[in-house]
């Protein structure tokens, strides 16, 4: 479904008690909410706005950590899921910064794309006439952040990595798609890599999907939100061509098994086909797994 052009184009919602004012605002309340870790290489985030390459023409706005040092550095594109960036109370969420944390301390430049509150979305989970789509709709964001990534000096052009969660990992999916490529337009060098964190896989499965960009899934054994089924098929199709294509299924993980806190609980959603209920929730052993297979999926294709 495209973009509705009934929503605002300019400025965006960071909370019920909170408008954006300008990037110097938005820096302020950052490093009063972002805490305090231990670690040299992480900062806090900057914030930094770029036109989208979709026809809505909206600007959209990213966070960006840097390790320490000069770089060039190889950079990790970050695309939420459907609850957005951002919690109520205007943080980054707690999954998305943390993972900004963890491949900040490995050497890596991570870039948060934010889709939804430059268009006045705060969150689509339970819309099921949903505003934005993650194949028709984000890849064009994708690939402007691509764009702007690839003219920053601290950024290594030729070493960037998508990585997207659920909403944002069937928008991973689909950006590195030989279709979708063709859609935008893209004709420069694309991203090196992919990582994808329970996205749906059942559209992509029943179409000809084609891609020349290696990918790792993560996904959870007992995922009643996206289920790993349709995943394993579409990787068996891609595998059948000689992809390079890597999955993990972690036995007993729900969806969002990689939230760093929290426990697994029931929550109400709505893809399009009726409200339903499913399971969200961390599961630790399954996060360990995957933190540490991510790290080196990247470090063999982004460092070595």
């Amino acid at each position: 479904m495209p973009i509705s052009g009934r929503r605002a184009r300019h400025g965006y919602k960071l909370s019920a008690a909170c408008r954006y004012r300008g990037s110097r605002a938005l820096v302020v309340i950052l490093a009063a909410l972002w805490p305090a870790v231990g670690t040299a290489t992480v900062t806090v985030p900057e914030e930094v706005a770029f036109r989208t390459l979709h026809p809505d023409g909206t600007m959209l706005r990213g966070f960006l950590v840097r390790p320490a040092g000069e770089g060039p550095f190889p950079v990790v594109l970050l695309l939420h899921g459907c609850s957005g960036p951002l919690t109520r109370s205007g943080q980054i969420a707690a999954r998305e910064r943390v993972w900004m944390e963890l491949l900040a301390a490995e050497g890596y430049a991570t870039f948060l794309l934010d889709s939804f509150n430059p268009r006045g979305i705060a969150s689509i989970c339970t819309q099921g006439d949903r505003p934005i789509s993650a194949e028709e709709d984000r890849p064009f964001d994708a690939y402007a952040a691509l764009g702007w990534l690839r003219n920053q000096p601290f950024a290594d052009p030729n070493r960037i990595a998508i990585f997207g969660w659920s909403h944002g990992a069937m928008t991973t999916l689909a950006a590195i798609s030989a279709a979708v490529i063709e859609k935008v337009g893209w004709s420069g060098p694309g991203f090196r890599t992919a990582v994808a964190f329970y996205p749906g896989c059942l559209a992509a499965s029943k179409t000809a999907y084609r891609t020349d960009v290696p990918m790792l899934m993560q996904l959870g054994g007992k995922d009643d939100w996206t289920p790993a089924r349709y995943c394993h098929r579409l990787v068996d199709m891609l595998r059948h061509d000689g992809r390079d294509i890597a999955v993990d299924t972690y036995p007993g993980a729900y969806h969002a098994f990689d939230n760093p806190s929290g426990e697994v609980r029931q929550r109400r959603i709505n893809s399009g086909g009726g409200e339903r209920a499913v399971h969200v929730g961390a599961n630790p052993v399954a996060r360990k797994k995957a933190i540490a297979r991510t790290k080196e999926w990247l470090a063999d294709r982004l460092r070595r």
